[in-house]
């Protein structure tokens, strides 16, 4: 991502920040889990060019699931992702560019602008995920579509796993006034 950017839930508007990363974070300026090189290994298992250690140490509660979720608008999403990683129940929401939507709701075809989230987390956080996900949400009827992975970076897996342990001490709710306070302080260096 060059030059970077966040987000601006409030102000309805991306927002520049420096790299828009913390340093080490999945993509961020230093090394971090998925900036990490894959290895090549001949006779191995499937998935398993994707690099770091043997899967021995990922059972299946420990696999990562993406969650598909769409929201009426960009600023929807802001504080319930926060809250979702706030309480551990995801490591990481990509809020993705608005798209148009086509279905048929109470009999009619509608179409209407949403955003698409894919949230991901740990299969043993999941059920949480979705439970607090659905009370959160503005639809009635919202899309939460689980997908499972059929091969991740294993750096990258870890660091899901280690931030959606319910053991970890939660940051709880993160408002977007930190969020704006961090990207100004990026800003200015």
């Amino acid at each position: 991502m060059p030059g970077g950017w966040l987000y601006n839930f409030a102000m309805k508007e991306p927002i520049n920040a420096g790299s828009g990363l913390p340093s080490g974070a999945p993509g961020g300026r230093d090394s971090g889990p998925s900036s990490e090189p894959a290895s090549q290994s001949s006779g191995s298992k499937p998935g398993s060019e994707l690099g770091g250690d043997s899967d021995s140490d990922i059972d299946a509660d420990n696999e990562l699931v993406i969650i598909l979720c769409t929201f009426p608008k960009p600023e929807d999403i802001g504080e319930i992702a926060f809250t979702l990683i706030g309480a551990n129940l995801c490591a990481c929401v990509n809020v993705l560019q608005e798209s148009l939507s086509i279905y048929r709701w109470r009999g009619e075809i509608v179409t209407n602008r949403e955003v698409l989230c894919l949230i991901k987390t740990s299969r043993s956080r999941h059920a949480e995920l979705v439970a607090r996900l659905s009370e959160l949400h503005p639809y009635d009827v919202p899309e939460i579509v689980t997908l499972p992975t059929c091969a991740v970076n294993h750096p990258y897996l870890r660091w899901v796993q280690e931030e959606t342990d319910p053991h970890r001490s939660s940051t709880g709710p993160i408002s977007i006034a930190t969020v704006q306070k961090h990207a100004d302080e990026e800003s200015a260096e």
